[in-house]
């Protein structure tokens, strides 16, 4: 599990001298730098602190996982919605979701404890975080800039989703309970 103190001190160490934490990384376990960018900060803090705490390099647990014990067959399903159908949802969401107090949630929870890196850069939290620490012009800029991230989101969700030989593609009219007949007749 995390330890926030061994996370502090390597960002610090990392901010203080660029370019440690990697080099580090490359002696303590060079296959994981195979995997970690350079410039990718969070992750290489992550198998550094999981050295740190277990002795054992992340790579090491990691390829604990690509045995055949953990191969479980799988299906995996995506819904094919066409693209304007999923422009009105995202902006009825986006505009239920601001209408709902979005921006007066960020507000209390930047009050009240905060936000973690990872919360601060969800979309919606993100956008309004910068929307009350600099403001944009109005309400429907931060709707758009809300909108927009969404879109982008969606853009590199379904790239991903095409490159998988296994992913299922389906209509999204069809019922759960056909999905669910479909898979089990495929077993």
């Amino acid at each position: 599990s995390a330890v926030p103190e061994i996370r502090e001190r390597l960002a610090e160490e990392e901010a203080t001298e660029p370019g440690c934490l990697y080099a580090r990384l490359q002696t303590i376990d060079p296959e994981a730098c195979e995997r970690i960018h350079r410039n990718d900060h969070k992750r290489q803090i992550r198998a550094l602190e999981f050295y740190e705490v277990t002795g054992r390099p992340i790579s090491e647990a990691r390829n604990q996982f690509d045995s055949a014990a953990w191969r479980v067959p799988c299906r995996i399903a995506a819904i094919n919605r066409d693209r304007d159908a999923l422009r009105g949802r995202v902006k009825a969401r986006t505009i239920a979701m601001l209408d709902a107090g979005l921006v007066e949630e960020v507000a209390a929870i930047k009050t009240d404890c905060g936000f973690s890196q990872t919360a601060a850069g969800a979309i919606g939290y993100a956008e309004c975080l910068h929307h009350l620490r600099i403001g944009y012009k109005d309400q429907e800029e931060l709707r758009n800039r809300i909108r927009r991230s969404t879109h982008r989101l969606i853009r590199r969700q379904l790239a991903w989703l095409r490159r998988v030989p296994e992913v299922q593609w389906f209509n999204p009219a069809i019922a759960v309970e056909e999905l669910i007949t479909r898979f089990r007749a495929e077993a």
